[in-house]
């Protein structure tokens, strides 16, 4: 019978400093499907030496590369807190780890949109535990400042599936100093309060599900 040749496993890893060999338990082993790996890749440079005959100048090689193309089936580990297996190859290509957890999920400040009259800052109380990336917007229906105030708390439907999250909606929200105000995803921040609040003003509050990513 004859045997397989679109299949091929390849091992990878990370040297712990440049020029020294990965620990061989660090390797990961990933399914690579149709592998092709051809022949030597290379590019010539010609030296501009003055030459005693009228032969030609030397050649020398350069950039010199074996490309390989090959596909790979890519799923996450199933836990928020695990990588997937196919990081270390993520990590080689010049991306970031970030794991994601707690407190960390939500923004560390709201964003304005647009000119606001009022101003506040807040301390992030408890992370977001949501599926889905989500922007909740904060608007002011009743001017004031801490405790005299209203504001809404809105956020759209998101995601398909097991993972669907209903839309949030809060209304008539006094927002006051040392008070936490609850987010969708079971967030919540303490508000603090650096200028009376106007109606309209609006700020987006960004929440990300926990786990890891991967930034440049």
């Amino acid at each position: 019978m004859a045997l397989s040749t679109r299949n091929r496993e390849i091992l990878a890893a990370i040297e712990p400093a440049y020029g020294q060999g990965a620990d061989p338990a660090a390797f990961a082993a990933l399914l690579a499907l149709d592998a092709d790996l051809p022949s030597l890749d290379a590019q010539e440079a010609t030296r501009n030496t003055i030459e005693p005959h009228l032969g030609a100048r030397a050649k020398y090689g350069w950039q010199r590369r074996w490309p390989l193309t090959w596909a790979h089936e890519a799923i996450g580990s199933g836990d928020p807190a695990v990588p997937p297996h196919f990081d270390v190859l993520l990590r080689a290509s010049g991306w970031t780890r970030v794991a994601l957890s707690g407190t960390a999920t939500v923004a560390a400040a709201a964003r304005a949109l647009g000119t606001t009259v009022g101003a506040w800052t807040y301390a992030v109380t408890t992370g977001y535990t949501g599926y889905n990336r989500r922007l909740a917007r904060v608007t002011c229906t009743t001017a004031g400042p801490s405790g005299s105030n209203e504001v809404s708390v809105t956020a759209p439907a998101t995601g398909l599936g097991e993972t669907a999250e209903a839309a949030y909606s809060q209304t008539g929200v006094v927002l006051t100093d040392g008070t936490a105000l609850t987010l969708p995803g079971g967030a919540t921040i303490t508000p603090t309060i650096t200028a009376p609040l106007g109606v309209g003003d609006t700020w987006i509050v960004e929440l990300t599900p926990p786990g890891i990513e991967y930034w440049p």
